[in-house]
């Protein structure tokens, strides 16, 4: 890989991965979130700010999705995790199995949300089901995907923006950066992606998040609110979309 494809990477990886709390066994929050996705990590990243007791309830929400049929087969690949039951079952309860059953924590702890199939519905539906428990929630710590990091924050802020007191936070596990094989993250997380895949993430993340008529903002679709996007950013993905003209998708 060149070292000016990996530098622009890195850009729009790093402005992806929102991450507003980096020593997250230092903080507390009144609820973690765990979105669902198919990096077995970000569960086990919860799992450990659960027992270090960062919040007193995780909310883990994920339904079956495009990501649902790659976290089954990393699960029954595990040396760990494999006597867990896939099949037929959403993103949010293989993480609640995970990590309750091989992780360890409080079954009491954990609420599961198994509808959701986008960023949009795990706001909505985590709203809802915040309401349902009758949870004062003044802070809430989000962990998922990193490539999708920002627009879920994005989302949820839509979803809270009638409590302005709520402080919603992210908390990025890593940042997927890319090297000749495979990609990897600061502390070496390797084999989440093939980099052809990790481009096709980040070329197709942008453009929603932009506020247009074609993006997700205001301007467009209105799911999320405006965010902005540094044009140190905009230039590295147009870079990359140029690099990868075959990687590009239409926004959906």
């Amino acid at each position: 890989m060149q070292t000016s494809v990996r530098q622009d990477l890195e850009i729009v990886s790093f402005f992806l991965a929102r991450n507003d709390v980096f020593a997250l066994e230092a903080t507390s929050c009144n609820v973690l979130v765990l979105v669902g996705s198919s990096l077995l990590i970000t569960a086990e990243r919860a799992a450990e700010a659960m027992r270090e007791g960062v919040a007193p309830f995780l909310l883990i929400s994920g339904g079956i999705g495009h990501s649902t049929q790659d976290l089954r087969d990393q699960v029954v690949a595990h040396p760990i995790y494999r006597q867990i039951v896939t099949s037929e079952r959403s993103e949010a309860e293989i993480f609640g199995d995970i990590i309750v059953g091989a992780l360890g924590v409080s079954s009491q702890q954990v609420v599961i949300e198994n509808q959701s199939t986008n960023c949009g519905a795990n706001a909505c539906l985590s709203r809802k089901m915040v309401d349902q428990k009758n949870w004062n929630v003044k802070s809430m710590i989000l962990i998922q995907d990193p490539t999708m990091q920002r627009r879920t924050h994005a989302a949820f802020e839509r979803m809270w923006e009638d409590l302005p007191e709520t402080k919603i936070q992210s908390h990025s596990v890593f940042v997927p950066t890319g090297d000749e094989d495979s990609i990897v993250g600061p502390n070496k997380f390797s084999g989440l992606w093939s980099v052809r895949h990790l481009v096709e993430l980040l070329l197709g993340e942008i453009p929603r998040l932009r506020d247009d008529e074609f993006g997700y903002g205001p301007q467009g679709k209105n799911f999320i609110p405006h965010v902005d996007i540094p044009a140190k950013v905009l230039a590295a993905h147009r870079r990359l979309v140029e690099a990868f003209p075959d990687q590009v998708r239409s926004v959906n």
